[in-house]
């Protein structure tokens, strides 16, 4: 195979990898509070976001199990695919010529991908709302895919946890304290929690 189809498959992969980072810099920046908002307003792809925000696990596990498989192939393509101007072993029989130049085509790549995934989370942070609507789709279908193989796949490593009163799972980080203010200060408005709620959060810091 040519080797720039390979490499425009890895650049593929680096760019998907780049936009499942901005899906999960999309869904987390997207409060529970706002993602029942878009559901009511935007029945589809806000009905889907607002599934991601209560079923946290099935989420977080597609959009890991995502970056990983996306940035491992990426990088296997640029390690042993690597461009012309990295390819050491054309400058003698060395061994360790060809081990710097699988090193330098990973490097290459990881380089790119952190570079992608710095400007994709960053795009996603300044309208969290919007980039989890316009990719809730991709969200869902990373579910379909990874989510039923990853819990085949945990269930015999849980058994051997559990032994250890332990169970593994996949979940996102906590909401801020400014997003649970925020939302108890919704549910207090509504008469759901006391009025003091959002203090008792702020006294606690």
């Amino acid at each position: 195979m040519p080797t720039w189809v390979l490499w425009t498959a890895c650049l593929a992969l680096v760019l998907l990898r780049g936009i499942i980072a901005a899906a999960e810099s999309a869904l987390y920046g997207t409060s529970d509070l706002k993602a029942q908002e878009l559901a009511t307003a935007h029945p589809g792809p806000g009905g889907r976001v607002l599934r991601h925000k209560t079923e946290r696990e099935p989420a977080a596990t597609a959009l890991r199990v995502g970056m990983v498989l996306s940035g491992f192939l990426a990088a296997a393509i640029g390690a042993f695919v690597p461009p012309q101007l990295l390819d050491f072993t054309r400058l003698g029989e060395a061994p360790w010529l060809g081990v710097a130049t699988v090193l330098a085509g990973a490097l290459l790549v990881g380089v790119l991908a952190t570079l992608v995934e710095v400007t994709m989370r960053g795009l996603a942070n300044a309208g969290p709302e919007r980039w989890a609507l316009r990719l809730s789709w991709l969200v869902s279908l990373f579910v379909f895919l990874f989510f039923p193989p990853m819990r085949v796949f945990m269930a015999p490593i849980n058994l051997v946890a559990r032994g250890f009163g332990r169970t593994l799972r996949f979940e996102p980080p906590p909401p801020p304290l400014e997003e649970l203010e925020k939302l108890l200060a919704a549910q207090a408005a509504k008469e759901e929690v006391d009025q003091s709620a959002p203090q008792l959060i702020r006294s606690d810091r």
